[in-house]
C-alpha cells in the first residue's frame, strides 16, 4: 500500500492519493499428490485511513493526477492508513475446468504511518 503525497507529512483538507499493489495470480499447487493450479483475484478493497474513515471500493487505486482513490484527513495528527483486500479464490486440477471456492480470502495491509498537518496561507508583499 502507498500514498502520494509520499513524503509521510499530508495537509488536511487536500487530497491525498492511495494505491494497492494487489494484482491477479497464479502458482501450481500440489495437494494429497494432485497437481493443479490457484487462481487469486483482488475484488475489492476496504480502505481505512486510520482516522475512523472507511470506504471500499473495486479499484485498487493509482498515482496523482488520475488515481480514483482518495481520502482526505480532517484534522492534524499520526495515522496508519490500511486496506484490506478481498480475494476471489479458484482451483483447477490436471489442468481442468476452474472451480471457484465459495467466499472470499482476505489479507490486510498497512501503509507507513503518516502525519497530516495545517498549513495556513501568508499574503506577502511582491517586492
Amino acid at each position: 500500500m502507498t500514498f502520494q503525497p509520499a513524503s509521510g507529512e499530508v495537509l488536511i483538507n487536500k487530497d491525498v492519493y492511495f494505491a494497492s499493489s494487489a494484482r491477479a495470480y497464479e502458482a501450481p499447487v500440489n495437494v494429497l499428490g494432485v497437481s493443479g493450479t490457484l487462481r487469486l483475484t483482488p475484488v475489492g478493497f476496504q480502505w481505512s485511513l486510520g482516522d475512523g474513515t472507511t470506504f471500499s471500493t473495486v479499484s485498487p487505486g493509482g498515482v496523482w493526477p488520475d488515481g480514483d482513490v482518495r481520502g482526505i484527513y480532517h484534522e492534524p495528527g499520526v495515522f496508519q492508513p490500511s486496506v484490506r483486500i478481498g480475494w476471489r479464490v479458484e482451483v483447477r486440477a490436471d489442468g481442468g475446468q476452474w472451480f471457484t471456492v465459495p467466499g472470499l480470502g482476505y489479507t490486510v495491509v498497512y501503509g507507513n504511518p503518516l502525519t497530516a498537518v495545517e498549513a495556513e496561507a501568508v499574503l506577502v508583499p511582491i517586492p
